[in-house]
């Protein structure tokens, strides 16, 4: 999901809205942010799990990372900030769209992971680019401010210190980005950093209302 403040341009409105969204993680890093909603139960999840692998196979997490030519991915690189581009692009639309912008942009370019290229290139050419997407002009300043932000910080366009840092410290600092929420955020930890976290997107809603379960996404966390 893109967050309503990606589209803002007043730095002072995304940094009021940044610290709430840490605010928030930080009160809920360990406890769960719905205490409320005693369902789904692990039971519940375990059911889910078990019909859906019976429906489309089981999924193993693979021996090793291989980043995806021909598709989007949601976080499957085995870059950090490559997965979190992919991701950003995933948001908001069907895995087709995203997948052909991706490839697009790759072609424009030149490669996959030309970093410089797409921020000197400005946003007006990576709009284009990423256009076929859907929600073309959100996210291509969502990606060219987080590459900036990135290359201030460290110096170069990685994120990969990530795999060296804890759970909460990896999200924290996806977080930070502008137009990165705790969805995005998940992708990466679970299928880049390979960490134990549950990307909860519109489908898991769907299937928790099916056990009965609504009105918890309400709450912000969806």
């Amino acid at each position: 999901m893109i967050e309503a403040w990606a589209i803002k341009d007043s730095p002072e409105k995304a940094a009021l809205l940044r610290d709430r969204k840490l605010k928030t993680f930080a009160a809920h890093a360990q406890n769960s942010p719905f205490p409320n909603w005693p369902r789904p139960t692990d039971a519940d999840c375990q059911l889910a799990h078990a019909i859906l692998a019976r429906l489309h196979g089981d999924r193993v997490q693979p021996a090793r990372i291989v980043a995806p030519t021909d598709t989007a991915g949601c976080g499957a690189s085995p870059s950090v900030l490559d997965a979190l581009v992919r991701t950003i692009l995933s948001q908001n639309t069907s895995d087709v769209n995203s997948s052909r912008a991706k490839r697009n942009m790759d072609v424009v370019y030149g490669g996959s992971d030309k970093w410089e290229a797409i921020v000197e290139g400005g946003q007006e050419k990576l709009q284009q680019a990423i256009r076929s997407g859907g929600l073309s002009v959100v996210k291509s300043r969502v990606i060219i401010r987080v590459l900036e932000q990135v290359k201030s910080r460290y110096g170069s366009y990685t994120l990969d210190h990530l795999f060296h840092v804890s759970d909460e410290d990896a999200m924290r600092e996806m977080l930070s980005f502008q137009g990165v929420g705790p969805k995005t955020a998940s992708c990466v930890l679970l299928f880049c950093l390979r960490r134990a976290s549950f990307a909860v997107d519109t489908h898991v809603y769907r299937l928790a209302e099916v056990w009965g379960v609504s009105g918890w996404g309400e709450e912000g966390w969806v």
